[in-house]
């Protein structure tokens, strides 16, 4: 990898659809950091993105200096998930669908709540591709 000044962003997931994000980041070389809570996802990440740290906690990626999170788990994780990040001061992008309930949904609209750290502006909760450069 090259020194640079890219963003580094982690990648939560490692299955079906986040092996093709972490596959993306790692060429971008901008991956920082793959957690996937299975044996097979963190062999993958192995596999895809050699010498990327490969972690089980996503406590881990919340502590780590990445700038941005890249959530590809399954669905129902999400929300959780994604407000987790907010709260950590990382930018989120959410693989489809951000929320699975109304109420969660209605939950990122408006002016920063108690979920996300007034710190965090509402276009911070716009879920766009990384820029890496």
């Amino acid at each position: 990898m090259r020194d640079h000044q890219f963003p580094r962003i982690a990648v939560v997931g490692c299955g079906y659809w986040g092996k093709n994000l972490v596959r993306n980041l790692f060429q971008l070389e901008c991956l920082g950091l793959v957690c996937d809570d299975t044996a097979s996802g963190r062999a993958t990440a192995a596999e895809v993105a050699p010498g990327v740290p490969v972690t089980e906690e996503v406590e881990a990626v919340l502590a780590s200096d990445v700038s941005g999170v890249v959530i590809a788990t399954p669905a129902e994780t999400h929300y959780e998930l994604a407000r987790r990040a907010l709260e950590a001061g990382k930018d989120v992008f959410v693989e489809k669908p951000l929320a699975l309930t109304y109420e969660q949904g209605t939950g990122w609209s408006g002016s920063p709540s108690s979920t996300v750290p007034s710190s965090r502006s509402a276009t911070s909760w716009s879920i766009t591709q990384p820029s890496c450069g």
